[in-house]
């Protein structure tokens, strides 16, 4: 809250990992990830021991209900705090995760808008890097308290046809 001043603006970095759907008892709990006990919780919530991709999207949700809820507080001292949810991005994490998963194979063909150049993964370290540039420049000043899926469609095309195109 500190860096919460006149003009500033926090960008967190979510996934689309973090549009998952959370059961209604699991998601009020993501909003205080620092209770001593808060593992345990979740885990008695959710009925099941949490792997690593379960608490990945949940704490990406995390992420971005933490935008939500804080942006009355950085816009009373004249802040604004948004979350932004990547999609599939050529970098060393990307073409990791692209490693022997079909799901992401399955993914790729998902996501709608293609772009040049792209070999592998349709998104590049540069179009997160416009799109913070854009969040914290005075043309967004009116932009806070939400999250936005930079995602070349995939999530919203998977939502419209089907799970995944």
């Amino acid at each position: 809250m500190p860096h919460a001043v006149s003009g500033s603006a926090a960008v967190c970095i979510g996934s689309i990992a973090g549009y998952v759907d959370v059961a209604s008892e699991v998601e009020p709990l993501l909003d205080d990830p620092l209770r001593p006990d808060f593992l345990d919780v979740v885990e008695t919530a959710l009925t099941e021991p949490l792997d690593g991709a379960t608490g990945y999207g949940l704490a990406k949700r995390g992420v971005i209900r933490a935008c939500e809820r804080l942006s009355g507080v950085w816009a009373a001292r004249g802040g604004r705090i948004v979350s932004i949810a990547p999609g599939l991005f050529d970098t060393d994490m990307g073409r990791m995760e692209m490693e022997g998963d079909e799901l992401i194979a399955l993914m790729i063909t998902a996501t709608p808008l293609k772009r040049p150049g792209r070999v592998l993964l349709p998104g590049g370290p540069d179009d997160i890097a416009g799109l913070v540039g854009f969040l914290c420049s005075e043309r967004a000043s009116f932009i806070t308290g939400c999250d936005i899926r930079i995602d070349g469609g995939l999530m919203g095309n998977g939502s419209h046809h089907g799970s995944l195109g």
